[in-house]
């Protein structure tokens, strides 16, 4: 088995797992089982690989992050615009932070100057902010 198909069958299962620098944020983390932590252990790097090519070589998928919004607090895991992202509370999960997905209060957070000198977009700062990922599952 390769870390493809282990990620192809894990999906079919109904986990969602999404790449969050050098860990695994996999959703339901309830349903994972010891051997599904073994699985996604001895495939981490390959998983990781595969995931973080996915979404940085599909410029046309438009899912975004609360992560990379300019609503978003992550150190109250918060949103100020929930109500126009169709959200009955502002407090986010910070496991649903991390996920993409459509939101139509979204407005995309302007790159800091650092990250302009060094060529980052705004995403990767807002993803090592204090808060930002905790609670995640690690693999």
């Amino acid at each position: 088995m390769s870390a493809a198909d282990t990620l192809r069958r894990l999906r079919a299962e109904g986990f969602t797992i999404q790449p969050d620098g050098r860990r695994l944020i996999v959703v339901p983390a309830s349903k994972m089982t010891s051997d599904i932590r073994d699985e996604l252990r001895h495939f981490k790097d390959e998983l990781l690989a595969l995931l973080t090519a996915k979404l940085a070589g599909d410029p046309t998928d438009p899912r975004v992050t609360c992560l990379q919004c300019v609503h978003y607090i992550s150190a109250a895991n918060r949103c100020r615009n929930f109500s126009a992202a169709l959200l009955f509370a502002p407090d986010i999960a910070p496991t649903l932070a991390a996920l993409p997905q459509h939101c139509p209060g979204f407005a995309r957070k302007a790159p800091t100057d650092a990250q302009v000198q060094e060529g980052r977009p705004a995403a990767e700062s807002a993803a090592s902010e204090p808060g930002a990922a905790t609670g995640a599952a690690d693999a």
